[in-house]
């Protein structure tokens, strides 16, 4: 219906925004709608179902729409940037994007790899072992569909190093780190280069930044003006990445 009443003036489209946050957040923490808690098998359940839905939406997409258009995916990524500039160190931020370990939805590959490879990350498969579901290969094929571009949503970005014990270490942030006005958004302007170019080494597509910015508390100036001095600054920063 979309595509059919749009398509002749929108010629790029995105079957989902942020898969991990209504999932995880919807059907595994509880915190957004429809408020689930469930169990961790039958959330992976969730996400399985999700891709499958991001697959029949590029099919349904390019049989209806007329004439030259673009259809993509968007993430919620889970950005990491380098300690320092050295090798290992890269190596490890690396990692740390791809990686695949807790049993909850902040990861990247596992909303990634099925979409683009048709096939589940195998360090995933093998943290969430027996709580995996059951499913037809061919729902794999659902999901692998060709697509033009991912969307990846970049607001921030853990540093990474690899650490005197020669393993992978993700650093904590330090006190008085400059943030935005919600408390999970350090700011990080190197996300915008790493986050991109981890995303393209893996993935091999086109890539558009869908989402970035920050939360201020805005404020009249005596000249009644609003100078957004901590936006205007965050985006300076992060374009220049």
């Amino acid at each position: 219906l979309m595509a059919t009443r749009l398509g002749d003036r929108i010629k790029m489209w995105v079957t989902q925004n942020e898969p991990q946050v209504y999932c995880g957040l919807g059907h595994l923490d509880g915190t957004h709608a429809p408020g689930l808690k469930l169990k961790f098998g039958e959330y992976l359940q969730v996400a399985h179902n999700s891709m499958r839905a991001h697959g029949k939406a590029v099919a349904a997409l390019r049989a209806s729409l007329k004439g030259p258009a673009q259809v993509g995916y968007v993430l919620a990524v889970q950005a990491t940037r380098p300690a320092t500039d050295k090798t290992d160190d890269v190596e490890a931020a690396r990692h740390g994007f791809l990686r695949v370990e807790a049993r909850n939805s902040w990861n990247n590959s596992w909303w990634t790899d099925p979409v683009v490879f048709g096939t589940y990350p195998e360090d995933g498969l093998r943290a969430y072992g027996g709580d995996m579901p059951k499913f037809p290969a061919k729902d794999l094929e659902e999901m692998k569909q060709p697509i033009d571009f991912l969307g990846l949503n970049i607001y921030t970005g853990a540093a990474w190093r690899k650490n005197e014990a020669s393993k992978n270490e993700m650093l904590p942030v330090p006190p008085g780190y400059p943030r935005s006005a919600v408390d999970w958004q350090p700011i990080t302007p190197a996300a915008l280069y790493w986050g991109p170019r981890f995303a393209w080494e893996r993935w091999k597509l086109p890539i558009h930044i869908t989402e970035n910015g920050l939360a201020t508390r805005d404020q009249v100036f005596l000249d009644g003006k609003v100078h957004d001095p901590q936006r205007i600054d965050m985006t300076h920063r992060y374009l220049a990445e």
